[in-house]
């Protein structure tokens, strides 16, 4: 029972809800990977499955890393990626409607608009964009 206490008491939940968050980023991230890999060669692939593998998925491992970067500061973490979730949606939904499409610059509109909105979302140090990058390379 105290053992069980105990581990109630050390939960953060701070820290479980930027986990969430990196899990519906992932997800969005996955489906975007998707809709962008559908033009390979565009991307400079051979196939959709080389594109995919190019951008592996967050896994938990990968996802317990970024929150790391974040401790202390998990709402930062929290803000930032419930700020690029909803962006990804929008960025893959825009690269359906361009299917069919494939040629040069075929998704420039769509990464354009993402790109424009990821500048309203909150900044993160050059060091702790760098962390990041390194939970995922």
């Amino acid at each position: 029972m105290l053992l069980a206490l105990t581990l109630v008491a050390c939960k953060n939940p701070e820290r479980d809800e930027l986990l969430d968050t990196l899990d519906e980023y992932e997800y969005e991230r996955e489906s975007t990977r998707y809709a962008l890999c559908t033009c390979p060669s565009e991307l400079g692939f051979a196939t959709e499955d080389e594109c995919r593998a190019a951008e592996p998925s967050l896994g938990t491992a990968e996802q317990e890393c970024i929150a790391d970067v974040f401790e202390g500061d998990e709402a930062l973490g929290t803000d930032y990626y419930s700020c690029l979730t909803p962006l990804l949606r929008e960025y893959g939904l825009c690269l359906l409607d361009q299917l069919g499409t494939c040629g040069a610059d075929w998704d420039e509109p769509c990464t354009a608009t993402y790109q424009t909105g990821v500048e309203s979302c909150p900044t993160l140090s050059s060091a702790k964009a760098a962390a990041v990058l390194d939970c995922t390379s």
